[in-house]
């Protein structure tokens, strides 16, 4: 897991959000129906959510949107279990279709990490070998917990999602070995997918390189 750096939500959005809790419209047709400036609520979302430029990813798995999976917005907080947080910026999450529907659902707790509050890259640490996702070892035993939920509930060493974090490590030794495709290790750490990946393999390059 990436951090996720949210952004302000723009101007217009507390008066959309006002308007949505008034009525009864529900949240999925309020961003995919509720237009500004022709444009849809959702859409306007996931430009404005990361920095201008940052890499279209998912904010649970940091797989890549658009090419792997459709743009989606997760709700931390289901609708169901607080519609008042329909259209709230802080409760919308950029998502994969897998994070977002199969894999979460409608399940929800407050114990799950946020990766746009959480200190992600320190509570999750990587395995090269198996190309699982684990709690830091020296965590205290209730974030362990909520690592570990997290994990579960996100499906987060699905063998598939293994499989491509460790597709990503050998793409960065194979760029390694040529000084043309230098600038593609950069690349990965910046725009993913799977940063963290990529991030941890920088950091073990002028040594030996070894698992978390």
């Amino acid at each position: 897991m990436s951090p996720l750096d949210r952004q302000p939500e723009p101007e217009f959005w507390a008066a959309r959000e006002e308007r949505f809790c008034k009525g009864d419209q529900s949240a999925k047709k309020a961003l995919h129906g509720g237009q500004h400036e022709h444009r849809s609520l959702a859409e306007w979302f996931h430009e404005k959510v990361r920095p201008d430029g940052a890499a279209l990813l998912c904010a649970y798995c940091d797989g890549g949107l658009e090419e792997t999976s459709p743009k989606t917005i997760d709700h931390f907080i289901p609708e169901h279990a607080d519609r008042s947080l329909g259209l709230a910026w802080t409760n919308l999450y950029p998502a994969c279709v897998c994070c977002n529907s199969t894999f979460k659902g409608t399940r929800w707790s407050c114990k799950l990490v946020r990766p746009d509050r959480d200190p992600v890259e320190q509570w999750f640490v990587f395995d090269l070998d198996t190309g699982r996702v684990n709690p830091a070892p020296e965590l205290d035993r209730r974030t362990r917990a909520r690592v570990r939920l997290t994990i579960g509930v996100f499906q987060l060493n699905a063998a598939g999602r293994c499989m491509a974090r460790k597709r990503i490590w050998r793409a960065m030794e194979n760029a390694a070995k040529h000084p043309q495709d230098s600038a593609s290790l950069e690349d990965y750490a910046a725009r993913g997918p799977y940063r963290f990946v990529a991030a941890l393999y920088l950091s073990t390059r002028e040594g030996p390189v070894a698992a978390s």
